[in-house]
C-alpha cells in the first residue's frame, strides 16, 4: 500500500459472476485497502468478466467528477 496513493480517488468495478477474477476475492482486497484508508469506490454488478453498457456510463460519469 504505497501511502503517496492514499489522496487519490479510484472506481473498481467487478462482475459477481466473473469467471477469471474471483468477485468474493477481489472484494476482499476492495475492502483491505479501503480499511487501510483509501478512497476507492467498489461497484459490482451481476455479470461475467465483461463490460456492461450501464457500467460504462458509470465509468464515464466517475471520470468527468474526478478528472477535474
Amino acid at each position: 500500500m504505497n501511502p503517496k496513493l492514499k489522496n487519490a480517488s479510484w472506481l473498481c468495478t467487478h462482475g459477481t459472476q466473473d469467471e477469471a477474477l474471483d468477485f468474493q476475492t477481489a472484494k476482499r482486497q476492495i475492502e483491505h485497502l479501503q480499511k487501510g484508508g483509501f478512497n476507492i469506490q467498489f461497484q459490482s454488478y451481476n455479470k461475467t468478466h465483461c463490460i456492461q453498457r450501464e457500467e460504462m456510463e458509470v465509468i464515464k460519469e466517475w471520470i468527468k467528477i474526478h478528472s477535474s
